[in-house]
């Protein structure tokens, strides 16, 4: 019997975050700080007090992430609206 392996069965799945959001998290996270997030409570600290440049990233990261949806619904009722008129 072989043994099951997840690895070989899942796919890696694509970051729905950008780039840059992803480059200076990891920036950050190298520069040796400790980071603490709390899901529960959404807070995020660190060591140093300085929170800033994650935040801000976090926020970049997000309304690229709204633009990208909004674009998404505003293509899908685009091709609605395609439709409806071309079964006429």
């Amino acid at each position: 019997m072989s043994a099951h392996r997840p690895e070989e069965v899942c796919q890696p799945r694509r970051s729905l975050l950008p780039a840059e959001f992803t480059l200076k998290f990891r920036r950050l996270d190298e520069a040796g700080d400790d980071w603490e997030v709390d899901c529960g409570t959404s807070t995020v600290r660190n060591d140093g007090g300085c929170i800033v440049p994650l935040l801000d990233a976090v926020s970049k990261a997000l309304r690229e992430v709204r633009r990208v949806a909004d674009a998404g619904r505003e293509s899908a009722a685009q091709d609605a609206a395609r439709k409806t008129g071309g079964a006429r």
